[in-house]
């Protein structure tokens, strides 16, 4: 098992799958813009460094994720429980004051003043 050929296969599989660019890989995850390029070239980073890329790599992939979920058609499978990101948009189980208002007939100029 060879770590460091592993690693780079794997980040050119995320780099590939993600669309992001080498610079911006380097940037994004480690303050490095040069390290995708330097590592092609032999550089041989330390495993903490390994460690932290492969961490913003599942952070990066978990939040695509999370976007492509948003974004599926109606009717798509959801995660269960409440996604407070996912439930943007859609109304919340807990009314507005003015929904409230709306409901007990109260006019909607005078709901949530006192």
């Amino acid at each position: 098992m060879d770590l460091l050929k592993d690693f780079t296969e794997e980040l050119a599989a995320f780099l590939a799958a993600t669309g992001i660019t080498p610079s911006g890989f380097g940037r994004r995850a480690l303050g490095d813009p040069n390290f995708v390029t330097e590592l092609s070239q032999g550089r041989a980073p330390n495993l903490r460094t390994i460690a932290r890329a492969r961490a913003f790599m599942a952070k990066e992939t978990a939040r695509l994720a999370a976007i492509a979920a948003r974004r599926s058609p109606l009717g798509a499978q959801r995660p269960k429980g409440g996604d407070a990101v996912a439930d943007r948009g859609r109304e919340a189980a807990t009314p507005s004051v003015r929904q409230a208002a709306k409901a007990e007939g109260v006019p909607s100029n005078k709901a949530g003043k006192t």
